[in-house]
């Protein structure tokens, strides 16, 4: 006879499964996946995009001691509007090429409105105001060439450069250029720049081959742009500050040398700086030969940091600055200037 009261130990453990992939399916919805930025109103042609969310970053512990009441001050002062409650700022452009100049626009969207009489009465003051075929509120800056306003929303205000705005107010849907390159942040980017080389290869060629040479494997940096599809740089300050450098080449053999001549260049620079410091080798004074042995330890540290690394097709290079390098290196660059004064001052007293 089956025993009572006691289930049969297979359906015990489908049931303890069950809750687990029930719990676990809980965890997963708790944390809902990062929205992507916002692709409205950036054209084709933009060739980089800086993306910056200040209102979460004046919020976030690693800048708790920023001084956000002066900044929100003289925002509305100035400006007419707080910065720390801008909530997401998207910054986009071209490089000067056979088109003529840089083109230059921006969206900016508040958590909370700022009120159009300050903006008109501060940033908007001598701007002459008119009303649009679409119903929005414009106003052209004064100056020449003078970039313009474009009221979207009471929390959206887009600004762009004569000509370039109204093609970002053209865009209905994103070039799929902009959206790949967009991909590469989301609303939790705190400060993020990327550059895509494919859309302005040609015009930043010419701007290198027309630039002065650079010194040793230096000169081989130009040769990036025909190497790289974009390059991202990114900064996190959740914890401390933490600044990653990524480049995704065309292909792998691109991507090795790419890494190749950013690693050659970053040695030269390491040589360069401890040439520098041998310069005072000479000396017998104990504190600058301190001085020079601690540069060299530095420079060790720091260049190790910066070594970069490949995966496939991508190199990239990070640096957090919660290492014990920023900290000492910031203390003794105080502390080094106060040593020398102490000493110049005691020289100048005994010659008295």
């Amino acid at each position: 006879m089956a025993r009572s009261g006691n289930a049969p130990p297979g359906t015990l453990r489908a049931f303890m499964a069950g809750l687990l992939m029930l719990i676990a399916g809980m965890s997963v919805a708790a944390e809902p996946a990062a929205k992507p930025i916002k692709s409205a109103f950036i054209p084709a042609e933009a060739s980089w995009i800086f993306v910056a969310h200040p209102k979460m970053v004046f919020e976030l512990p690693a800048t708790e001691m920023a001084p956000s009441e002066v900044v929100s001050a003289a925002g509305i002062k100035e400006l007419g509007f707080d910065p720390t409650q801008l909530e997401e700022l998207v910054a986009f452009g071209t490089l000067p090429g056979k088109n003529g100049d840089p083109s230059f626009g921006a969206v900016a969207r508040f958590s909370e409105p700022p009120t159009l009489a300050s903006l008109k009465a501060k940033l908007l003051k001598d701007a002459k105001e008119t009303t649009r075929d679409d119903g929005n509120v414009a106003f052209q800056l004064a100056g020449p060439n003078a970039p313009s306003l474009v009221v979207i929303d009471s929390k959206t205000l887009v600004i762009g450069m004569p000509g370039f705005l109204e093609k970002m107010l053209a865009v209905r849907t994103a070039d799929k250029k902009v959206v790949a390159l967009l991909a590469q942040f989301d609303e939790e980017t705190q400060l993020g720049l990327i550059v895509g080389f494919d859309a302005m290869r040609d015009d930043l060629t010419k701007l290198l081959q027309g630039a002065p040479p650079l010194p040793g494997p230096l000169e081989e940096l130009k040769k990036l742009p025909s190497l790289l599809a974009w390059s991202k740089l990114e900064f996190d300050l959740e914890e401390s500050l933490k600044v990653s450098l990524v480049s995704e080449a065309h292909d792998e053999p691109s991507a090795k040398s790419a890494e190749k001549i950013l690693r050659d260049g970053l040695a030269f620079g390491k040589q360069m700086a401890l040439s520098s410091m041998a310069q005072n080798a000479g000396s017998i004074d104990p504190v600058e030969q301190a001085g020079i042995r601690y540069g060299k330890r530095l420079a060790d540290l720091i260049f190790k940091q910066l070594d970069p690394k490949r995966d496939a097709e991508q190199v990239s290079i990070e640096v957090d600055t919660h290492s014990s390098v920023a900290t000492v290196g910031v203390m003794s660059a105080l502390l080094l200037p106060a040593i020398q004064s102490a000493r110049q001052a005691a020289a100048r007293a005994s010659g008295q």
